[in-house]
């Protein structure tokens, strides 16, 4: 399993937690019926200045589980899905025998889709003060759509890491390029609302930049995400793995690697050329930059509960 798959999962509205079951209906335990669909999460005020308390329902307005905010860890991840209307909620008791129980949700991301005014093709890519999201920042974030116009590209001062030596020996971005610039997290609500309206989101390498993404609380239906290198490793070398300045000079363009705004360019260029090989072998593609009908789009039409019993399946097929 790649070490980012659970990042994957969940920017796709996937969140785990643990609750004592005090916080969980007495009569949801005594029915020992722990899987449910179809749920919803109330948000509920409290008095005296506290902070709200999240219960979550299922179909038929039956309580399930309340979660209030000294369940630090719930509370943090039930916090960014309360909006959203939930398609199965699990729960399993602790095999430790305690009086723990593992619920695990999995949100429906459709209603954040914005195709009022679709971005049928944006490419995305970010350069970062390291590989790991739970320690390192994003230092520069960039977006194209599917014709090379630039639709974001701006650096961030980072707001916990003060050293990147070895990244910086990668994209020459250092620390007195980056003083004066504004945290990620002034740009997030700019930046969901772009993968709102994006209808296909290419990444090269997707699950490492997914994974930042998911780390600044952004949510990203998955099932719109075409990653270039394992498409391109895949149809050209029958590898996933493959170096994007080596796709992009097989594909005759040479550039400044290391710029996430040139990545972006390559990556483009390179998908062009995923596109053109799909197209020689007569295989229906998704991918066509001026053309753009993803079949995956279509999921405001399907039915809730069959889009729910294949979501994990599709990711396991876009991310194998």
């Amino acid at each position: 399993m790649n070490k980012y798959d659970w990042r994957v999962r969940r920017i796709n509205g996937y969140r785990r937690f643990y609750l004592d079951k005090r916080f969980i209906n007495r009569e949801i335990l005594a029915w020992r019926k722990f899987y449910l669909q179809d749920c919803h999460i109330v948000k509920v005020e409290q008095s005296k200045g506290r902070k709200p308390h999240y219960i979550v329902y299922t179909s038929d307005n039956r309580q399930i589980c309340e979660i209030e905010a000294r369940s630090t860890g719930a509370y943090r991840e039930i916090q960014l899905i309360a909006n959203l209307p939930i398609l199965t909620v699990s729960i399993a008791p602790m095999e430790s025998g305690d009086d723990s129980y593992m619920i695990d949700m999995q949100a429906d991301l459709r209603p954040i889709h914005n195709y009022a005014n679709p971005i049928r093709r944006i490419v995305i890519d970010t350069e970062t003060t390291g590989l790991d999201p739970r320690r390192d920042e994003i230092l520069q974030l960039s977006i194209i759509d599917g014709f090379g116009n630039t639709i974001l590209n701006n650096y961030y001062k980072p707001e916990y890491v003060d050293s990147w030596t070895e990244a910086a020996r990668i994209h020459h971005i250092t620390k007195t390029m980056v003083k004066n610039k504004p945290p990620i997290s002034s740009d997030k609500e700019l930046i969901q609302s772009v993968l709102n309206q994006a209808q296909e989101v290419v990444i090269y390498n997707a699950p490492f930049d997914l994974a930042f993404l998911d780390e600044l609380g952004l949510l990203l239906d998955t099932r719109k995400v075409t990653d270039t290198m394992r498409e391109y490793g895949q149809l050209v070398h029958k590898k996933e793995y493959y170096k994007l300045i080596n796709a992009a000079a097989e594909c005759g363009y040479t550039y400044h690697a290391h710029n996430s705004l040139e990545d972006c360019k390559a990556t483009l260029h390179v998908q062009y050329r995923v596109d053109n090989l799909k197209q020689k072998k007569n295989r229906p593609s998704h991918n066509q930059p001026t053309m753009l009908q993803p079949q995956h789009i279509q999921i405001q039409q399907a039915d809730t509960k069959s889009w729910a019993h294949n979501l994990m399946s599709s990711l396991k097929a876009l991310f194998k």
